[in-house]
């Protein structure tokens, strides 16, 4: 059952206080409303949450342990010496990594970028760390979305003779590696702790070239929103940013990988062109076992051979597309013979791909709403993704229970996790109790967001401010607003579409492949539209209209 709940409730000082922001500012008060439930609670921070951009970058300097990673830099490149990068294979790490690689061409070092595939395990390997010393010891050994979680592997590279900088983003464990570690998440000057990895790795770039490293953003942003972290604060800047040089044509291997033609090239990239086209094309190189093709994308110099890797990556990512769907199935089958009664969903399979259990366990964990583990089965061990729903931080959930792990790392509401098959049952029995124990019933029920509930017509201005809140994703949702009617006036958009035009009193609706509900949506059963607001243009005219997300009836 989906339940429609208020995106805020205020106490009456606080709705003094948010139409006094709303005064203050011009903005419409249901504008001020959602930003002041956001956190954007006065007049300097509406200033600054409204005009995004390089001007609110913090220093990278106010981050712990930067000026130690730029010294140890300085000296490698004074004596000639030699920089090892190791990455990771998802759409962060291997933007990390392609950051990595031009910043440190720019700032005159050399540099060996490693970048592991998803069969070589979660985070910093000892087998990874090998190969780079086969080829030679580096004068420096960094790691980049990656290595917090790693002290042990740490330790081992520091043996071999070098030093050894982690920069990543991830949740801090309690035992750190014993090395110069540059993360957000240390308890430093640095205001904001949500960075990606490439986030975190841009602003080492900064740190090393200054304003040139602005060149980087578009591989920031990408890796901000494929990363899922909350588009505010300094994300909300960098995406920005980023979204510029998109749209300028900055970078041909986006261009290729977008299959943009010339018709095309006027459309306007934004947040959700790099969610939903650009980062799952990124992600199918790793996941179909050859995360090297998406770095080598990132850096390759000819244009042929650009245009034929993004060809590569939108192949796999087709291929990724169907064999997602068969897992999908095996493992709701799965499911369905055991049954789906605790607080976790555990299970794991023989012959499943370990590079799609990620996304399989976000649908499953959409669909029943609680937190999702699946793990692959190689010999006596087990290698698995985590993703939790909203309200259940998996990572905290998982460390309580860390005694029957063998590794893992992650944030919220996604993790890595290596464990032996042996622990599969006591680890599910006690992820079950901790998740009991610390959440409530609410905590999983469906839940639909609602800014406000439409009473009148919507305004122009109203409309571009909603239009001026961009970016939207994760942790800055967009708006949704509701509307009651009872029989409505509906029809096709044109012959035989499944598409909707839905008149309403205050706003017209186009409710996607809602052709199914027609006559629910004529009848005169009391319902409710929850919709986005979005303004379209046709013929050099601009309309206001709403796009229905969801019915209740």
């Amino acid at each position: 059952m989906k339940e429609i709940v208020p995106e805020y409730e205020f106490s009456e000082e606080q709705l003094n206080l948010a139409d006094a922001l709303a005064a203050e500012t011009g903005l419409e008060k249901t504008t001020a409303h959602i930003l002041f439930a956001r956190g954007v609670d006065t007049a300097e921070k509406v200033r600054r949450f409204m005009n995004p951009g390089k001007a609110n970058f913090l220093s990278p300097f106010l981050m712990r342990g930067m000026k130690e990673l730029a010294e140890k830099m300085e000296e490698v490149r004074g004596r000639g010496g030699e920089i090892a990068v190791f990455g990771d294979y998802d759409a962060d790490g291997i933007c990390s990594s392609a950051i990595m690689y031009y910043a440190l061409k720019e700032y005159g070092v050399r540099a060996r970028i490693y970048v592991p595939e998803r069969s070589d395990g979660y985070g910093l390997s000892r087998a990874g760390i090998d190969r780079i010393f086969a080829e030679g010891a580096p004068d420096l050994f960094m790691t980049v979305d990656c290595g917090v979680s790693c002290k042990d592997e740490v330790a081992y590279a520091k043996s071999l003779g070098t030093e050894v900088i982690v920069t990543d983003h991830h949740e801090l464990p309690e035992e750190l590696p014993d090395c110069v570690i540059v993360n957000p998440k240390n308890a430093d000057d640095y205001p904001y702790d949500n960075l990606c990895g490439a986030g975190v790795a841009f602003k080492v770039a900064c740190a090393l070239l200054g304003e040139k490293a602005y060149d980087l953003l578009d591989f920031a942003a990408l890796a901000t929103v494929a990363d899922s972290v909350p588009l505010l604060g300094e994300n909300r800047d960098i995406v920005t940013e980023g979204l510029k040089l998109f749209n300028a044509d900055h970078r041909s291997c986006f261009t290729y990988l977008l299959a943009r033609t010339k018709e095309k090239q006027g459309d306007e990239i934004t947040a959700q062109t790099l969610a939903f086209t650009l980062a799952p094309r990124v992600n199918a190189a790793g996941r179909m076992g050859n995360s090297n093709a998406a770095y080598e994308l990132f850096i390759a110099e000819e244009e042929e051979r650009k245009r034929e890797i993004a060809a590569k990556l939108c192949a796999y990512n087709v291929e990724r597309q169907k064999k997602c769907d068969e897992l999908y199935l095996a493992a709701k089958q799965t499911l369905a013979a055991k049954g789906a009664y605790s607080h976790v969903i555990m299970l794991t399979g023989d012959d499943w791909n370990a590079g799609f259990v990620g996304i399989v366990a976000a649908r499953i964990a959409e669909e029943y709403n609680r937190p999702t583990l699946i793990f692959v089965q190689r010999g006596d061990m087990l290698r698995g993704s985590a993703r939790s729903v909203e309200n259940v931080n998996i990572y905290t959930a998982l460390r309580a229970c860390s005694s029957l792990l063998e590794e893992f790392g992650g944030h919220a509401q996604a993790a890595g996790i290596n464990l032996k098959a042996e622990n599969f049952d006591r680890l599910e029995a006690a992820l079950n109790e901790e998740i009991r124990a610390s959440y409530t019933e609410e905590d999983f029920e469906q839940r639909i967001y609602v800014s406000e509930e439409i009473s009148a017509p919507f305004s122009e201005k109203f409309a571009h401010e909603l239009a001026a809140m961009e970016p939207y994703g994760v942790g800055h949702r967009r708006p949704q607003f509701s509307i009651r009617a009872a029989a409505c006036s509906a029809r096709p958009i044109k012959y035989m579409s499944p598409h909707l035009s839905v008149k309403s009193e205050y706003i017209e609706l186009m409710y996607f492949s809602g052709a199914k509900n027609l006559k629910l949506v004529e009848s005169d059963v009391e319902k409710r539209f929850i919709f986005e607001v979005n303004i379209s243009h046709f013929r050099g005219r601009e309309y206001i209209k709403g796009f229905i997300r969801d019915m209740i009836y």
